[in-house]
């Protein structure tokens, strides 16, 4: 099995209005993609335009990857987290096929989902 690698940012407040902000999903695209990691955990993503922000994220890691002689579809998988207080995390990842099966719990007790 490879070795998985992992970086922890805390973007603080990843929103819509934040990656509206002309160059910073870009630049944030850039930084994930330089740092070569598997699987980017992003702490303080909004509640309401999180799905927005990491999708917009997803599509700028994309954009760096190419640019860097990538593939166009290395930052395709990302999920956000049930809701934390305020705030969620986002997972984004490289390559699905490295870290399968992510096994799906049926709620944040953590409680496996229930046989079909």
């Amino acid at each position: 099995m490879p070795n998985i690698r992992f970086m922890n940012w805390n973007i603080e407040k990843l929103s819509g209005n934040k990656v509206a902000i002309p160059g910073v999903v870009a630049n944030l695209g850039r930084v994930i993609v330089n740092a070569n990691a598997d699987v980017v955990i992003i702490l303080e993503v909004a509640q309401v335009s999180g799905a927005a922000a990491m999708a917009a994220l997803s599509a700028a890691a994309n954009a760096a990857s190419i640019a860097a002689g990538g593939a166009a579809t290395d930052f395709t998988g990302w999920f956000l987290s049930y809701h934390t207080g305020g705030e969620r995390y986002g997972f984004l990842i490289k390559n699905m096929n490295m870290v399968r099966p992510v096994h799906v719990t049926a709620g944040p007790a953590g409680a496996p989902p229930a046989a079909a």
